[in-house]
């Protein structure tokens, strides 16, 4: 069985989202699964402690770029960046029905423990949460802070 690393999935998919052929082909490159065989994933508490030293809790003051504006027009679904702390909850709080509806993937960016995955998981209700860093999100989209969702209209807190 192969295990397809988190990091490699953001990369890959922010890849995706900007037209990166290359960036997908190195991806793509490591060992494949044998025939018939599905691909490990991780379990989420399995990928803790995440960290991401480019992003950290606060308001959002980055507006897209025309850049960035062209690459958001890819995005295959909203995705909601988000920490463990106190402000990150709140905001899970608060807008997990419109996440939910506008069939949002949240990643969990800033983690340290078991405990802290559950306190998110419990905040964002039936939204889906994947545990990874957020690093190459931050630098391909300008982003320094979160809670923040991403999606083809722009970046909302």
């Amino acid at each position: 069985m192969t295990r397809i690393p988190v990091g490699v999935f953001t990369v890959l998919a922010v890849s995706v989202w900007a037209g990166d052929a290359r960036a997908g082909e190195a991806a793509s490159s490591g060992p494949e699964p044998s025939p018939g065989e599905p691909p490990v994933v991780a379990e989420p508490a399995d990928l803790l402690p995440v960290d991401t030293p480019e992003m950290e809790p606060g308001p959002v003051r980055a507006t897209p770029s025309a850049e960035v504006e062209r690459m958001l027009t890819h995005l295959p679904q909203p995705v909601c960046l988000v920490g463990a702390d106190a402000r990150s909850l709140r905001w899970l709080e608060r807008h997990r029905d419109s996440l939910r509806a506008a069939d949002a993937l949240c990643l969990l960016v800033q983690a340290e423990s078991a405990a802290d995955l559950d306190r998110v998981m419990d905040a964002s209700g039936e939204v889906p949460v994947q545990v990874s860093p957020g690093g190459e999100l931050a630098r391909r989209f300008g982003l320094e802070r979160y809670p923040v969702v991403i999606s083809a209209e722009g970046f909302e807190q």
